[in-house]
């Protein structure tokens, strides 16, 4: 069994997984064709969590952790088996009706397949006793619409949950984090970069964070004012103006911010997403602003 697993740079990847691949039926996977054909030979997408350190590659837990699903598969599976058997199933029985067509007869491993399908896995940036958490995303006979998930720390089950969820609030307690400050951590830790972030040398890729530091970078500077460096950017065609991110536009969030220098600049590079614009001019209280943006997108329309 081919238990290597080499990382290129990409942090969403397949790794190798013989015996767990069975779970591939194709009623259950049937909006996941991509899934199913990779699934038929041997390997699932996997998702690695990356660091707000930024470090170019997985932790060694993290590799560990890869290691000990590729070596453990049989001990997965039969957890994975006493979960849906024991526990999943009797829970979601007293909420939906019992029938067959949600809840096949599972009496060995072998059943599973009848009832859960596997979809990813993805390995998370938090770790204990030199291991991180996982978990192992499904399609479910008994929810075909939101799915359903395991949360693991080796073999040991945490909680269970739809798929692409998990319970983080266990694993801050089992690793003594205080919850609140590492949610402020995430949420800030690139508060204060102002430059477009490069790719590793190694790889030439940039990690998820990274990515997402770039997409956000042109709120950054309109949140602090800094309208040189955003002009700047947009004159290198470095920043796409019309870009939408966090649920808002660039236009509404230099309104927002109430800096006219920045919604000019706006403005003179023909700004076209004007979402958010609406609210923001009902909250604005500089006239001048309200004034400007209220002409161009008459301008825009006509």
């Amino acid at each position: 069994m081919n238990i290597n697993f080499e990382f290129q740079g990409d942090w969403e990847t397949e790794i190798y997984l013989q015996r767990l691949c069975f779970l591939n039926d194709s009623k259950l996977l049937k909006y996941f064709e991509d899934v199913k054909e990779k699934l038929e030979k041997g390997f699932v997408n996997l998702y690695i969590t990356d660091s707000i350190d930024l470090n170019p590659e997985p932790t060694k837990e993290q590799f560990e952790t890869i290691i000990f699903v590729q070596k453990n598969e049989e001990l997965i599976l039969d957890r994975i088996f006493e979960q849906v058997k024991n526990v999943v199933y009797p829970h979601v029985k007293t909420q939906i009706d019992d029938e067959e067509y949600w809840f096949p007869i599972i009496e060995t491993k072998e059943d599973l397949k009848k009832s859960i399908g596997l979809t990813s896995i993805q390995i998370l940036n938090l770790s204990n006793d030199n291991y991180s958490y996982y978990s192992m995303n499904f399609q479910s006979s008994w929810d075909d619409e939101h799915g359903f998930s395991i949360l693991f720390h080796k073999d040991r089950i945490l909680s269970t949950g739809e798929a692409g969820c998990f319970d983080i609030f266990k694993i801050w307690k089992e690793c003594s984090l205080n919850g609140e400050d590492e949610t402020y951590k995430f949420n800030h830790w690139n508060d204060n970069i102002f430059e477009f972030l490069e790719p590793n040398s190694k790889y030439g890729k940039l990690t998820p964070l990274q990515k997402s530091s770039n997409d956000s970078l042109p709120f950054r500077l309109i949140k602090n004012g800094l309208e040189g460096k955003l002009y700047l950017n947009i004159e290198k065609g470095s920043i796409n103006i019309d870009f939408n991110g966090s649920g808002t536009s660039m236009l509404s969030m230099a309104i927002q911010v109430e800096n006219l220098n920045i919604v000019n600049i706006l403005i003179n590079n023909k700004i076209k997403n004007f979402y958010g614009v609406e609210r923001a001019l009902t909250e604005v209280k500089n006239s001048e602003i309200r004034n400007s943006v209220q002409k161009y997108i008459i301008e825009r329309t006509e």
